[in-house]
């Protein structure tokens, strides 16, 4: 072998070898990502830490009159078993509101508990979730999948609506501890309750005309995607179903556990005494359905709370409406 070919072995040699060395790192750094955890599913830090980075534009849903007192309902007792699942707070803190935590008695030094609170709640003080007068001063409760409820707060939390404030539970309120009862179905707006849920979307429709429905309102029989997940119930005399799921043969094939002979309804508004609610039954740690958000500006959950403390209705949607009619037509 001359030198001029053993000289052409050795550049195609070290050729194929650098080609494998920077192959090979390639592959390590998308096998690295591929296999790196995600965010929790529910619990919500890293998720609320995303939601405060990439914050949308404020709410541009109008406001009148003092800043609404809301209450964000943080629970010791659900977090123990399942997590915290409070990504609405992203929404939330767009509104024009004094949102401020509520929690479980000596509570507050709990690690994630306290994560939060540092987060999203800096020298706020906390709402105690078992003191109804305290709850009373509050416009709005949300409770984000608080599925095991303790029987103090069900007592608070029951005395603060009928007494006029507002509750947005979302993905179930006491579905699984206690799981149901007359106690926990009527705070829920329901005759007869347990937890039902899909693991996927399901094809649901609309079945109401509601404020917060926005541009859907009305929309009798339009399709929407939503993955069924919360409280399962027969409605009572003062509930109103909005969405349903469509195919319940389907949903009862998936969930074939209890005796619950009405529809999921994934959306549905109620009322319990003076007090208004509205239960959004789809997992409140992930998005949210964006056929939804499409139809209310991206802003469901801030109107939701808004009609809770009747400061939204048709009059101000019409008013709404007209205004950007009018500021979005060209110039003549």
């Amino acid at each position: 072998m001359d030198s001029t070919t053993q000289k052409h072995q050795i550049i195609i040699l070290g050729v194929c070898l650098a080609l494998l060395i920077v192959g090979g790192a390639v592959w390590f750094s998308i096998a690295r990502r591929s296999s790196a955890p995600g965010p929790s599913e529910t619990i919500a830090p890293s998720a609320a830490v995303a939601a405060l980075i990439n914050r949308p534009a404020p709410a541009t849903t109008p406001t009148t009159g003092p800043q609404l007192h809301v209450g964000l309902y943080m629970s010791k007792t659900t977090g123990d078993e399942d997590g915290y699942s409070i990504q609405i707070v992203g929404e939330l803190s767009r509104g024009d509101f004094d949102l401020m935590p509520m929690i479980e008695p000596n509570t507050a030094a709990v690690p994630e508990i306290k994560k939060l609170l540092d987060l999203w709640f800096k020298d706020k003080p906390p709402v105690n979730a078992f003191d109804p007068e305290a709850l009373k001063k509050l416009d709005v409760i949300v409770a984000p999948r608080i599925w095991a409820l303790p029987d103090e707060a069900r007592v608070a939390i029951e005395a603060a609506v009928k007494n006029g404030t507002g509750l947005l539970a979302r993905n179930g309120l006491g579905c699984m501890s206690p799981g149901g009862g007359p106690e926990v179905s009527r705070l829920n707006g329901f005759a007869e309750s347990q937890f039902g849920y899909n693991a996927h979307p399901m094809e649901c429709e609309v079945i109401g005309s509601h404020p917060i429905l926005g541009k859907l309102s009305g929309k009798l029989g339009q399709s929407i995607q939503i993955t069924p997940n919360g409280t399962w119930g027969e409605p009572n005399a003062q509930t109103t179903p909005l969405i349903e799921v469509k195919d319940m043969k389907a949903f009862r094939t998936f969930f074939h556990y209890g005796n619950i002979q009405s529809p999921f309804y994934p959306l549905y508004v109620s009322q319990l005494g003076k007090g208004r609610i509205v239960g959004c039954e789809f997992p409140a740690w992930s998005m949210m359905p964006k056929d939804l958000m499409s139809a209310t500006d991206q802003e469901f959950n801030i109107r939701a709370v808004l009609w809770l403390a009747h400061k939204l209705d048709e009059t101000t949607l019409a008013t709404t409406q007209s205004t950007t009619r009018a500021t979005t037509l060209p110039a003549r």
